[in-house]
């Protein structure tokens, strides 16, 4: 019994071809010979993608007054009418409740680090002086960078706030935001935003 997709043999489904119904002009191919894998289009009202051991009707593809339609046990869509084309470029589809919280996205960590959707285990460095500490490191179970907090201090004012969150090799920056803060004494009067994107 197969148990991946690569355990499975490729085949060929076997074909009749008629001019009136979108085949080639001429006679009439009157009994079954194989497709044409690099020519040939199979005309079906839907195709259901079966698990390997398994049929259902679960995953699905079909046409729905012009409209392409995608469904599968994960994301059925509201009463198994699964998601267009359109909605799934535009993300309205969204993630699942479980993909959310890993995202690798800056808002997840701000202010202290990761939290569900993430491996136990994260270490936090701070380092600089004590009371103007100048970077705070989080960094996975492996050891491998995750989220960092860069501060430049005037005085006791931190006038640049910079983030950066790490892919999951801890070394490709996904994105830095870096805040440029301005005061009046001690008490802010304003920021200027700066976000940089992978």
């Amino acid at each position: 019994m197969p148990t991946t997709p690569n355990d499975l043999d490729v085949v060929q489904v076997i074909k009749q071809e008629w001019p009136d119904l979108g085949g080639e002009p001429g006679p009439l191919i009157p009994y079954p010979q194989p497709i044409e894998p690099l020519e040939d289009g199979i005309e079906a009202a839907a195709l259901f993608v079966v698990e390997v051991g398994r049929r259902n009707k679960g995953v699905a593809i079909w046409s729905d007054n012009g409209n392409i339609r995608f469904r599968d046990i994960i994301n059925p869509g509201t009463s198994g009418t699964g998601y267009t084309l359109t909605e799934l470029l535009a993300g309205a589809g969204g993630i699942t409740k479980g993909l959310h919280p890993a995202l690798l996205q800056l808002i997840h960590f701000i202010d202290e680090g990761p939290a569900e959707g993430f491996v136990s285990g994260a270490t936090k460095t701070v380092s600089g002086p004590k009371m103007f500490p100048t970077q705070w490191l989080w960094k996975r179970q492996d050891g491998t960078s995750l989220v960092e907090r860069n501060m430049i201090w005037t005085g006791i004012n931190v006038t640049t706030n910079e983030w950066k969150i790490y892919a999951a090799d801890g070394s490709t920056l996904l994105v830095s935001v870096t805040d440029t803060i301005t005061y009046d004494g001690i008490f802010e009067t304003g920021r200027t935003r700066a976000i940089w994107e992978a």
